[in-house]
């Protein structure tokens, strides 16, 4: 059964966020000795490819799932049912700070996660730079208790439904005890 899912809410990224990754690239780079002498090569190359990487990222939040696309060569797309997520961390670190972005992360039951304040270990899928981050995880919040408060009036009239079928099946069993008491 196959059906399709009303979109919610489309994430939006905040550009600061490549300056960021490429911060993180050149420090990365810089910190071997040979890397400080390819950083004038590195810090262009690293900002057009964040840019890059960026605009192939999506964080789509449904009625049923919330949606992340992302990746240029390898592409990674994950739908996660709202019913399965089990935590959605923020994470902040002082040089995101300065660029005023912040790393989300979604973990489900079958997730691991760290003990690490400052790490999130690996969560299903972590994903930096939406703007109006706290918002963003609100509405998923929200969504994910608008579908459990939906899922839960369905499971009622399954149950509704699952006693007047023992009733109609008591009532056939009676109708027929009572024939075969006739015959």
């Amino acid at each position: 059964m196959a059906t399709t899912s009303r979109t919610i809410k489309q994430a939006d990224f905040n550009p600061r966020v490549c300056s960021y990754w490429t911060l993180l690239w050149v420090f990365g780079v810089g910190i071997t000795g040979v890397g400080i002498l390819l950083l004038p090569f590195i810090i262009p190359l690293a900002f057009k490819l964040t840019r890059l990487y960026l605009s192939h990222m999506s964080c789509t939040l449904t009625q049923h799932s919330l949606v992340v696309k992302k990746g240029i060569l390898v592409k990674t797309e994950k739908t996660i049912p709202l019913e399965k997520i089990t935590d959605l961390g923020l994470l902040q670190g002082p040089i995101m700070r300065l660029f005023d972005i912040h790393a989300m992360s979604i973990e489900t039951a079958g997730s691991t996660g760290s003990s690490s304040p400052y790490a999130f270990g690996s969560p299903l899928i972590s994903i930096a730079g939406i703007i109006d981050v706290k918002e963003f995880r609100q509405q998923i919040l929200d969504q994910i208790e608008l579908a459990a408060d939906n899922s839960g009036s369905t499971a009622t009239t399954q149950n509704i439904d699952a006693g007047l079928l023992t009733d109609i099946r008591d009532t056939l069993h009676r109708i027929e005890h009572q024939l075969n008491r006739d015959n």
